[in-house]
């Protein structure tokens, strides 16, 4: 999924040099919605070939994602701000992930126990 990621990063420069940060933002989001939904199809008895090709889709999606969203954030504030808004917006991903992790962790606790 790394690997992908940062391909698709590789990428997604060229492509905001000769499009709209909109259309890639769009694109990114629908391939990462789609790794998300073709993830929350496997099971036990899932190949580790469809694994490593549904992380593939995933990462190639946030790829195009993350460095547009930092890149958009930058060009929207002076460059005397340009440290501190990079540095806000890691930040606020970073708390972001920490409070998904934590609110969909007691989500799957509780289905768990539910179910067992």
């Amino acid at each position: 999924m790394m690997i992908s990621l940062i391909a698709a990063s590789i990428i997604d420069s060229q492509i905001l040099l000769r499009t709209r940060y909109q259309n890639v933002l769009v694109t990114g989001m629908l391939i990462t919605s789609l790794g998300f939904y073709l993830m929350s199809t496997m099971g036990v008895d899932t190949f580790s070939f469809i694994t490593y090709l549904y992380m593939i889709i995933l990462g190639s999606g946030m790829g195009l994602v993350m460095p547009t969203l930092a890149i958009v954030v930058q060009e929207a504030f002076p460059k005397s701000q340009l440290g501190t808004v990079t540095s806000a917006a890691a930040f606020f991903r970073s708390i972001g992930g920490t409070i998904g992790v934590t609110l969909f962790n007691v989500v799957m606790n509780h289905s768990i126990s539910d179910n067992m």
